[in-house]
């Protein structure tokens, strides 16, 4: 049987956030020589995100709450109580994903090219071939959005880069709850069994909350049936703590399991010819709780490299300073993360928009060494010297940096 070929300037593959915002910068510009590849049957995903910062007016019905006080807790799972709890006036929204993805099937209905599974790439000259069972398309750029494997790598690249570490995020989504009872408000609790970082509940509407599981993991995580099983027990003892049993009650309804992960290792000046990662994909954005923003600009910045012919400037996920933080942190061992992870609630305005937004600079590492100093926490005293100067100096990681994973 003979493929249909087409020829196009750009394939996206991948209709997420990223990959749809790059195609929606290359129509407005008026470059349509694109189409976006998807695997699945639609691009609608009947989902909501939480973020720090209000997304772009056109997508403003999206927001479906908003959140003006979050409380940062550290507790005792197996004691089922609260150590303490610090409480921080931050803005965070809660959106509605399927309308922003109608918004994009709306206007862009015409350049995506649903159930599209891409099973080979190759390259001729300059020119990248992409296709499947039925269909071949030739193209100048390819944009990856296709998640934190990123198929080109694997398809063309051999997969030569590998993640070392990643943060899966679990939750569950439960209707019929008394959602006045935290009307409001969010909470980000601390704990640490298995390297749990951390744990959110938020309103997603009058009737519906939300309630997760954050970690640090390797990639095959989720696909291992004895850890969801363990996932799935801290889960159910989670729901006991205070406000959450009454919150969820005995009536509530679980109607959606959301699962996911981040690489938290970046790409490194690695560039490839007129390939541009976004997204998720091979950690091109920063993992924060302004993900949606940067899926959406990652993929504005693709579309615009595209269009002016130039390289892309890679976001990475997070900073290399970011990534001597999460270390530090790390390294803290159980206790002494419950000491220090309510800090975050006693930075100021502008420190705590940099830790959400992964912008770490030699103010916010002194601040939190101070704030570790006045919990009687010596970060000095653990972190190992030569990671403390690169993340003080704003060094690029060593090699040597990455075996610390």
């Amino acid at each position: 049987m003979l493929k249909t070929t087409l020829m196009v300037k750009a394939v996206i593959i991948g209709a997420g956030l990223a990959g749809l915002s790059c195609a929606e910068t290359l129509h407005n510009n008026h470059l349509d020589d694109f189409l976006i590849l998807e695997q699945n049957k639609t691009i609608v995903k009947d989902n909501s995100w939480k973020t720090f910062g209000p997304v772009i007016k056109k997508f403003d019905l999206s927001i479906t709450n908003e959140i003006e006080q979050i409380n940062f807790r550290t507790c005792n799972i197996d004691k089922n109580e609260i150590v303490n709890s610090s409480i921080k006036g931050i803005k965070c929204f809660v959106l509605d994903a399927k309308k922003i993805y109608e918004h994009y099937q709306d206007e862009l209905k015409d350049f995506i090219k649903t159930d599209f599974n891409v099973t080979r790439i190759k390259k001729e000259g300059l020119t990248y071939i992409i296709s499947n069972d039925n269909e071949e398309i030739r193209t100048k750029y390819i944009v990856d959005a296709s998640g934190p494997n990123a198929i080109t790598d694997q398809l063309l690249f051999n997969n030569e880069f590998k993640q070392k570490a990643y943060y899966t995020c679990y939750g569950k989504r439960f209707t019929n709850c008394d959602t006045n009872l935290i009307k409001n408000t969010a909470f980000f609790d601390f704990d640490s069994p298995f390297r749990l970082c951390g744990s959110w509940v938020y309103p997603v509407d009058k009737k519906t909350i939300e309630i997760g599981l954050a970690r640090f993991a390797d990639n095959l995580e989720l696909n291992n049936p004895e850890r969801i099983k363990e996932i799935e027990s801290l889960l159910a003892r989670y729901k006991q703590l205070e406000p959450f049993n009454k919150i969820i009650g005995k009536n509530a309804i679980e109607t959606t399991t959301i699962c996911g992960y981040t690489p938290l290792i970046p790409r490194l000046e690695i560039q490839r010819d007129n390939v541009y990662y976004v997204g998720d994909s091979k950690g091109s954005i920063p993992y924060s709780g302004y993900g949606v923003e940067n899926a959406l600009e990652s993929g504005r910045d693709a579309g615009l490299s595209i269009i002016k012919n130039k390289n892309y400037n890679y976001f990475v996920t997070p900073p290399a300073k970011g990534l001597a933080v999460l270390y530090h942190l790390w390294s803290c061992g159980i206790e002494k993360l419950r000491q220090t992870a309510p800090g975050i609630a006693m930075l100021n305005d502008e420190e705590t928009s940099k830790f959400f937004r992964g912008n770490i600079d030699l103010g916010f590492m002194i601040k939190s060494y101070q704030i570790c100093k006045s919990r009687g926490i010596d970060m000095l005293e653990f972190i190992p010297k030569k990671l403390a100067i690169q993340a003080f100096l704003n060094l690029k990681p060593s090699k040597e940096f990455f075996n610390y994973f």
